[in-house]
């Protein structure tokens, strides 16, 4: 019994083995399109074996895989050949200084919109504007941005 090996038309990616059947009329074998008798390779954990109109290349095959370009931006591989790029995480990475500086202001800025109407003269308060000065020197507070000590509202 001759073995043959079916691959995907369009990625020519192995994806079984069958067994050929024999011509009656003139005893030669069948081999249907999309297949072949070359055998395949060995192949090594993240790999798969893909025709390429005249063998088998063994090609990574990372498909699935997640890695992280920065801590926000998750990418997760689908296709046959691509690996993680040079310099990419395994894991979720801590957020960088910068990124958490960015986020500390964002909140800071969040909060300064909300109380802006405790700014106006008919409506200000002593607590009101410390609160304000407060939170505009969020970012020139000690250890910003890893430690914040945010100010309390007033009530």
């Amino acid at each position: 019994m001759t073995q043959i090996y079916n691959y995907d038309k369009t990625t020519g990616e192995y994806f079984s083995t069958t067994t050929a059947k024999v011509d009656p009329l003139d005893g030669s074998l069948r081999i249907p399109a999309c297949a072949t008798t070359t055998a395949l390779p060995h192949l090594d954990s993240n790999q798969c074996s893909v025709w390429d109109g005249s063998g088998w290349v063994v090609t990574p095959d990372h498909r699935g895989t997640t890695y992280w370009v920065s801590h926000l931006e998750e990418v997760t591989i689908k296709d046959i050949g691509v690996t993680a790029p040079e310099g990419s995480y395994s894991t979720q990475p801590d957020k960088t200084t910068e990124e958490l500086a960015a986020g500390a202001r964002l909140q800071r800025d969040l909060l300064l919109g909300a109380s802006d109407q405790y700014a106006l003269v008919d409506r200000s308060t002593e607590a009101w504007l410390s609160y304000r000065v407060l939170l505009r020197d969020v970012p020139a507070q000690e250890g910003f941005p890893d430690t914040i000590t945010w100010p309390t509202k007033p009530s």
